[in-house]
């Protein structure tokens, strides 16, 4: 497919829609960076709710098939109109769709904050079990903060991280664009996750790359390597503490986060500050090293609209033990 202009179509503008989450916001606005604006086009349509801004199918479709290049994270069959089927077949040309999966990642620092869950007051906390097994053992919220900073505690962060690694490359056998390859190169060197689903400014350069690879869009090459800073894109990214432990277990070459004491020592407080000792309230048994991978997101590989947080965090504990391989 080649899109390298407007040539053949008169004086329009060519017409990028990406339909997504915020990681195809994201894309969008690094696009804007590095395509000439006097040629392209480009817009966001999110495809959930609590991404926010959720238009009409109707509008949606009618983007879609007004597009040259449709860049979208698949819907599974549930979602109806907005679903990988109905993009597939609303787009002009099958060629004209590319499609990449939803990044994730839970293992990429010992604590993870995901306030928008229902699990507690708090939210959800990736790492939280770590904590609640040791109040459980009677430990005080001071002593667990201690053996936080002088990092003696097993959050499991290199099974987390792996096994949402090997789930992103299972996932992506069926998308165009592919990543997993690309973070496991270069997680050590270089920050790819700001949060669990937030990428940094070079996990979206690469998603840049290997779209102009797939498309030939004349994706400015200088233009994008000079995007400075972990988080160009401007995403939400204080709930994840990169910790010393963290750094070392998981080889970081960047190093911690220099506020990570803080933040983190907060997140441990809002556990502690809600635990009641009673581990019948809390579902089922510890879930160390389990990727959630559904949290949020509910069953499918992308976003549910219908789906609520608590409902996914319920339904990914029924099925993480048999994760797939």
């Amino acid at each position: 497919m080649s899109n390298g202009g407007p040539h053949g179509n008169g004086s329009r503008l060519q017409r990028i829609v990406t339909f997504g989450n915020c990681q195809a916001e994201a894309l969008a606005s690094f696009l804007r960076r590095v395509l000439p604006a006097t040629s392209y086009s480009i817009s966001f349509y999110s495809n959930n709710s609590r991404t926010g801004d959720l238009r009409p199918e109707q509008e949606i479709l009618g983007a879609v098939r007004e597009a040259d290049v449709v860049v979208y994270q698949p819907l599974d069959d549930i979602h109806g109109a907005l679903s990988e089927a109905s993009v597939r077949a609303t787009v002009r040309s099958a060629d004209a769709a590319v499609s990449f999966v939803y990044l994730f990642n839970s293992g990429i620092c010992s604590l993870i904050h995901v306030p928008q869950a229902l699990d507690h007051p708090y939210g959800f906390i990736f790492g939280e079990e770590t904590i609640i097994d040791r109040l459980d053992q009677g430990a005080s919220a001071e002593t667990v903060i201690d053996e936080y900073v002088e990092g003696s505690l097993d959050f499991g962060v290199s099974e987390r991280f792996e096994s949402c690694l090997a789930e992103l490359e299972r996932r992506e056998q069926s998308t165009k664009i592919k990543l997993a390859g690309f973070i496991h190169s270069n997680y050590r060197q270089r920050r790819q996750f700001l949060t669990h689903n937030h990428p940094s400014t070079d996990l979206l350069v690469e998603l840049c790359v290997k779209l102009r690879a797939l498309t030939d869009l004349p994706i400015d090459l200088a233009a994008l390597l000079r995007i400075q800073g972990e988080n160009a894109a401007g995403l939400p990214f204080d709930e994840a503490p990169v910790s010393p432990h963290d750094a070392s277990t998981l080889g970081y070459e960047f190093g911690h986060d220099p506020d990570w004491v803080e933040r983190g020592t907060g997140l441990i407080r809002r556990i502690a500050a809600d635990y009641d000792g009673d581990p019948e309230k809390r579902g089922t048994s510890s879930t160390r090293g389990r990727p959630n991978w559904h949290l949020g997101h509910g069953k499918n590989l992308m976003p549910s609209p219908g789906d609520s947080p608590a409902e996914a965090v319920r339904d990914e504990r029924s099925v993480r033990k048999s994760q797939p391989s």
